[in-house]
């Protein structure tokens, strides 16, 4: 019955990703208790098919135990995995929880720290949770908008500051993702969509040619290394005079238009990083 509901989730939502709670109990008669034997394998069959994983009880220190711990680590960089806190504040009481918790920010500090451990792509601040995230845990809203997900931004681009017209140009780009996630450009329904591309810009902002660099894979990005990718991106049919050479995540399905907003402290022009001039002769 799983897999039925599964592929018909996975055959009607092709461009739309899809997610699915990594339960303990998955199929099983009861609401709690010891791992269910068959929850891993059922689990699998809809996280395979693309589904994302999500779980409602992060900072629960009972609930978020070592076998969701465990099944995070298990598809960890392979699908994104969403946070929702299981601590109800206003309705719960959280001062039962194994880790001593005293205040409500304690019960925040909880949940930030499994969700930086399961290298989350996404925290749901959940309804009725909001404000005291926004009022009490404020720190810890800005630690997660600068770590949370996928951070990706050039290190290093290296492309000719003059390039014979019709002539082929080595551009040399590197990349890093300073977040706990990736961009999880894999997932079945966005089929490596998003990659990175160079463009000459016009005075006016707007794109000549842009150069796609359909060999590289921003879902392969990871916190703590660099990745350097050249390619050749030959210079057919631009116009002679002055450009800015751009750097961007496109999205191939729009056109090859920026489609990731890049972690660079430089405003972009359209969407893309100005990374220097070049004149074609």
């Amino acid at each position: 019955m799983l897999r039925w509901v599964v592929d018909l989730y996975a055959d009607a939502f092709t461009r739309v990703p899809l997610a699915i709670n990594y339960h303990r109990l998955i199929g099983a008669e009861k609401d709690w208790g010891a791992p269910d034997a068959d929850s891993e394998r059922l689990l699998d069959i809809a996280v395979d098919r693309g589904f994302m994983l999500r779980h409602d009880a992060f900072g629960m220190t009972t609930y978020y135990g070592d076998w969701e711990r465990a099944y995070a680590e298990k598809w960890r960089y392979r699908r994104p995995i969403l946070m929702e806190g299981g601590w109800v504040t206003t309705q719960h009481n959280y001062t039962v929880d194994p880790r001593g918790y005293e205040t409500v920010a304690d019960v925040r500090n909880g949940e930030f720290d499994d969700s930086a451990e399961a290298h989350v792509n996404a925290l749901d601040f959940r309804n009725g949770e909001t404000l005291s995230w926004f009022t009490g845990s404020f720190d810890l809203v800005k630690k997660v908008v600068a770590e949370a997900g996928y951070r990706l931004y050039p290190t290093t681009v290296k492309a000719p500051a003059h390039v014979v017209a019709g002539a082929t140009a080595e551009v040399r780009h590197d990349w890093a993702d300073i977040g706990w996630a990736n961009l999880p450009n894999d997932l079945p329904q966005w089929k490596n969509k998003y990659r990175p591309a160079v463009a000459l810009l016009r005075a006016n902002g707007t794109a000549a040619p842009v150069f796609v660099d359909s060999g590289s894979d921003p879902s392969a990005w990871r916190k703590g290394a660099v990745v350097s990718h050249i390619f050749r991106a030959r210079l057919a049919g631009v116009a002679k005079g002055g450009y800015r050479w751009g750097v961007a995540i496109v999205d191939t399905t729009r056109g090859n238009a920026p489609g990731i907003e890049l972690a660079a402290k430089e405003a972009t022009v359209g969407g893309w990083l100005v990374v220097g001039d070049v004149t074609v002769d």
